[in-house]
């Protein structure tokens, strides 16, 4: 916690400049050269040195992408129109060159480049640069079809034949970008009839095809086998598969001549494999139905399909099977089964008259209330997004439903403790800690610090507290981060929001302690700060003044019962982000509170002045954040102080396991008290405990 967190993000922000820079400068001269002549023509091969300094240069925007924007265009087009040469050159192997460990060649460079800039920006916004030429088409097709490895069926566990010496191989990176390239030029508005050449595909790999209709373009019994096979690797070329194959399906003339509906005929009957099938291939099955069915949500296509679907995807979740029981143990197979069900549960509502609609519905909705406390967490992220997504479309009475349901899994195995008598030894270590700590702080008046802590043990009998040792940490992650993709899509009516944001403020309070003594509550209270930033973003302030908070948790804040909603939700958030251990989870509460007092001004005390204070860079230093910040919070209102006060008398501070975060609190309590006392001798005694 001492130690300095340095905020990379503004670093990179001023050295950006200076990177684009040298990319300008070193991309160009690294595909080509000036020949005898004084032509410029590519080059033939590239130092695996200067590639990997434009790496490292690229690597430095993975964390904040953007500002790549400006420039994305000029370095995609280079890249893509550098890889379009090299193709209609005769490409050369790696094996004509002595030393293979200092040069690549430049094809192989070009699609590496073009990978990280997929890998840093997203592949999506990458491939929206390619040039969508009709006539790149067949020049892709033909190099994917001659250069990409000859493997034996990746449908079967059978072994890859390698490729001889002397012959040009593709990996994976080639491969990729070409089938991603693809998929993006056919989105050509015109049937692909009129644009297929009378080539024949120079080889084909060994896969178990669909039957495909007489009669399809020669351009679609081309792609097909390719993309089925590379739709069951383990790599990357996967994904480029799926979406070449979801294009593909969503065509207007593909779907007039049947080729969808065969395709997704195949796919449902590959999830019902015989034991000698991969793995991937069934992974990569999933993922084109998952693809297809977020492309089709609006349309048509695929509410044929749906109760097919749903069989196939519950059998995998519930079979015994060996191989499905592997599958199912897969997080990327139980997170692409989540997808299944939303897009299943989405398109059903499109036709609410249909009854039988609505048990497809029920049944998605039920398989997700049970995967939301998944070990894992992509698939309790993937959950929260698709629950709230469902619930959002669904009508008031069932969406309601939903959110009991979420708030009664909440209720599940907590234990409320009232403060007895038997707390009275702990009392008196803290009075000892207080006094200690104000002596050191060479605070005056350390008598009446201690009479008055000594006052509040006869005062605390009506004290609730929260016990949270019982209950499923990844359940609550997943319950809150869904309450809190609620709010963010506005599906919680002002009205029922009450319990809600209860349900929030115990989640920015909850913490538990493995076994090994490692704290296991930083994700629940980090989707809480998303909650409270989104709450204050998507209502309005007239709307959640109206709210009167629920009093299930535990306080000592006498202030509370004249405080508003946000005014309570705004002492929260001042809390957790100066006192918090993580510092993650500080910045998260800045920022919402940040965005509380933007978006409702005037609503909360001293609001301007509060978030001057709490700064999302003085925060960053746990030891300044408790010792400095949450001192000057404190003085501003009583409102932050008691909520504040007892904060540090909590788990978050002289009952923390660290012993320099109990020593800083310590001190930090004496010195509120003390000026506490100076500014108003009437202390409310339920505030120390």
């Amino acid at each position: 916690m001492d130690t300095l967190e340095e905020d990379q993000d503004v670093k990179l922000q001023l050295a950006s400049a200076s990177l684009i820079s040298d990319l300008h400068a070193s991309l160009y001269p690294l595909l080509w050269e000036v020949n005898d002549s004084g032509e410029r023509q590519i080059r033939k091969w590239i130092r695996n040195r200067d590639l990997s300094e434009i790496h490292s240069k690229l690597d430095a925007f993975q964390e904040s992408p953007q500002l790549l924007d400006p420039h994305l265009e000029q370095f995609v087009s280079l890249l893509a129109d550098s890889f379009l040469i090299c193709l209609q050159t005769p490409l050369i192997q790696n094996s004509s060159i002595s030393n293979q460990n200092l040069f690549i060649p430049v094809y192989k460079a070009i699609s590496r480049l073009l990978y990280r800039f997929c890998k840093v920006r997203g592949e999506k916004i990458i491939v929206q640069l390619f040039s969508t030429e009709v006539r790149h088409i067949e020049l892709l097709q033909s190099a994917l079809e001659k250069w990409a490895p000859k493997r034996k069926s990746a449908l079967l566990f059978t072994e890859e034949a390698s490729p001889t010496v002397n012959e040009i191989c593709w990996e994976w990176e080639e491969i990729y970008i070409t089938m991603l390239w693809l998929s993006q030029l056919l989105l050509v508005p015109f049937d692909l009839a009129s644009i297929s050449s009378d080539t024949v595909s120079i080889s084909q790999p060994d896969v178990l095809l669909p039957a495909l209709p007489v009669g399809s373009p020669a351009l679609v019994t081309r792609i097909i086998p390719l993309a089925i096979h590379y739709l069951s690797t383990p790599g990357k070329e996967k994904d480029a598969a799926k979406y070449l194959l979801v294009r593909l399906s969503t065509r207007r003339d593909m779907l007039e001549n049947s080729t969808t509906s065969t395709l997704i005929n195949w796919a449902i009957s590959q999830l019902r494999p015989n034991s000698n099938v991969s793995v991937h291939h069934i992974l990569g099955v999933l993922s084109f139905l998952a693809g297809l069915l977020a492309s089709s949500v609006g349309t048509g296509i695929m509410q044929d399909y749906l109760l097919s679907l749903f069989e196939v995807s519950q059998g995998i979740s519930s079979s015994a099977t060996p191989l499905l029981k592997m599958i199912n143990d897969l997080s990327i197979a139980r997170k692409l089964i989540l997808k299944i069900y939303c897009r299943i549960a989405l398109i059903s509502l499109q036709n609410q008259d249909n009854l039988s609609n609505f048990e497809l519905v029920e049944g998605a909705i039920g398989h997700m209330l049970d995967s939301i406390s998944d070990a894992a967490t992509p698939v309790r992220l993937a959950t929260s997004k698709a629950l709230s997504l469902i619930t959002s479309k669904l009508p008031p009475s069932m969406a309601n439903e939903v959110v009991d349901d979420l708030l009664a899994a909440m209720k599940k195995n907590i234990l409320w403790t009232t403060l007895s008598e038997s707390h009275s030894q702990s009392h008196t270590c803290l009075t000892q800690l207080l006094l200690d700590s104000a002596k050191c702080s060479k605070i005056p008046n350390e008598r009446k610090v201690a009479l008055q802590i000594r006052d509040l043990s006869t005062k605390t009998s009506n004290y609730r507290k929260m016990d949270a040792s019982r209950v499923n940490s990844l359940e609550w992650h997943g319950l809150i981060m869904t309450l809190s993709h609620l709010i963010y899509r506005r599906s919680i009516p002002p009205q029922n929001l009450s319990p809600v944001l209860a349900a929030l403020q115990l989640g920015l309070r909850f913490e538990q302690t493995s076994t090994s003594g490692s704290s296991v509550g930083i994700n629940v209270r980090d989707a809480a700060c998303f909650g409270l930033w989104a709450l204050a973003r998507r209502y309005t302030t007239a709307e959640l003044q109206g709210i009167v908070l629920e009093k299930n948790i535990e306080t000592l804040d006498s202030t509370s019962t004249t405080a508003t909603t946000l005014q309570q939700l705004a002492s929260e958030l001042a809390t957790s982000a100066t006192i918090d251990p993580v510092g993650n989870i500080r910045r998260g509460s800045s920022a919402a509170l940040q965005e509380l007092v933007g978006r409702h001004p005037d609503t909360v005390e001293k609001g301007i002045d509060l978030i001057q204070v709490i700064d999302y860079h003085s925060i960053a230093l746990g030891a300044r954040a408790i010792g400095e910040v949450a001192l000057n919070s404190s003085l501003l209102s009583d409102y932050y102080y008691t909520k504040i006060l007892e904060g540090l008398l909590g788990w978050r501070g002289i009952r923390n396991s660290v012993i320099s975060i109990r020593r800083i609190s310590a001190i930090t309590i004496g010195e509120m008290v003390n000026f506490n006392q100076l500014k108003s001798p009437n202390l409310d005694t339920e505030t120390v405990l």
